[in-house]
């Protein structure tokens, strides 16, 4: 895995995409810098890469003066974009966990800030546009109701009935805040139901640390859970951005992890393949320093730097064409072929075949009480939506 191969603004967003580089990485930067010929796709690229606050901070601390004038103030106006945007999730997160907990719901915020400040220990460094939050699969129903009481606006409309149904096969439903401005992703199934059995916060609570947003503290995936969930999330998602490899290797560059627990609930997930791919391109792509017995170990699976390969090509040989990747299309053989066993790909072959998900209850609305026919409405409205490609 070559990554010199690659266009010098390419790999000079590469360099600049992690927090508080070390004096051999910022001479580094600076030697790119003087090869640098397009300023501006190194802009394109930070900004479609989602680790422009990265890219921004390294070249003001490292070599503001070596780029263009107005290229640098795009990279601060994006910045402090940025900055406003999470400040204002931030403060709406700590009011959304106030009501759930207000009415005896316990929350797990996902992603957002938490990974931002727990990881980096800035919330600007990470952007993100919603917010997630996982409840247990029991309290589902009354966290539905709640945010319904609270006049937000959920993406699909359903009945009690139908939603007791809905949280069977899919695990999120999307809400816009009373405003309109604001997404929150209700979950009650943390991997997206990608993996072979189902994950719930019962799963993890026992491990849950708090960290602190916004002075406030507020529960967090320990960082062995955190690794796993970064790493199944990064393949459910095909990889398709930069900032998500930059996670897990702040992870390990930031983070005391204890590498027995990772490697045993790794095998208790049935996610050792999702985990070795996400360690792999971290290692490889950004220099986290994953110890040598964990390297051992990831090397005796032949796949995992073929996979970690493909990744990589589609990442960066066209570095702004995120939106096109064949692998982020859960139905490539990517999907099928990062699982650990063919027990695991089996399953995730009919899940992807016949489980409905909230395409179904939007096509076709069913009560809750004909909502089993949905198994078959499924694989038909996938024929048929790939013949309407083909004839497009």
């Amino acid at each position: 895995m070559n990554l010199k191969n690659f266009n010098h603004e390419t790999f000079f967003v590469l360099l600049c995409a992690c927090s508080e580089p070390d004096k051999k990485r910022c001479d580094r930067i600076i030697n790119a810098a003087g090869k640098i010929n397009d300023w501006t796709l190194v802009y394109e690229i930070a900004q479609n890469q989602r680790v422009l606050p990265f890219l921004y901070i390294n070249i003001k601390n490292i070599l503001h003066a070596q780029i263009p004038g107005k290229i640098f103030e795009k990279f601060k106006t994006a910045y402090l974009d940025v900055s406003a945007r999470n400040l204002y999730l931030s403060s709406f997160l700590l009011r959304l966990i106030g009501l759930f907990n207000h009415n005896s719901v316990n929350v797990l915020p996902l992603k957002g800030p938490v990974i931002a400040q727990d990881l980096y220990g800035d919330i600007n460094l990470r952007g993100f546009s919603d917010l997630d939050i996982l409840v247990d699969t029991v309290d589902a129903v009354k966290a539905w109701s709640i945010l319904l009481e609270n006049k937000f606006q959920p993406e699909l409309t359903l009945d009690i009935k139908q939603f007791k149904k809905f949280i069977k096969h899919e695990d999120n439903i999307s809400f816009l805040d009373p405003t309109g401005k604001i997404s929150v992703e209700l979950h009650w199934e943390l991997s997206g139901f990608y993996l072979s059995k189902p994950l719930s916060l019962r799963h993890v609570e026992k491990n849950l640390t708090r960290i602190p947003i916004l002075n406030k503290k507020i529960p967090h995936l320990s960082s062995e859970n955190l690794l796993i969930y970064l790493c199944i999330h990064g393949a459910k998602h095909g990889w398709e951005f930069l900032e998500q490899i930059c996670c897990v290797a702040e992870l390990i560059k930031n983070k005391e992890i204890n590498w027995r627990i990772v490697n045993e609930t790794a095998l208790n997930w049935q996610s050792k393949r999702m985990l070795g791919i996400g360690l792999y391109l971290s290692w490889k792509v950004l220099d986290a320093p994953v110890p040598d017995s964990v390297v051992f170990e990831i090397k005796k699976d032949k796949k995992i730097p073929v996979l970690s390969q493909e990744v990589v090509v589609l990442l960066f040989e066209n570095p702004l064409d995120n939106y096109h990747k064949s692998i982020t299309n859960r139905f490539s053989s990517f999907h099928i072929r990062i699982r650990d066993n063919f027990s695991d790909k089996l399953k995730y072959f009919f899940r992807l075949i016949f489980s409905p998900t909230y395409k179904e209850w939007i096509n076709f609305p069913l009560p809750a009480w004909l909502s089993f026919l949905h198994y078959f409405l499924r694989p038909y409205r996938l024929m048929m939506s790939k013949l309407r490609s083909r004839h497009a």
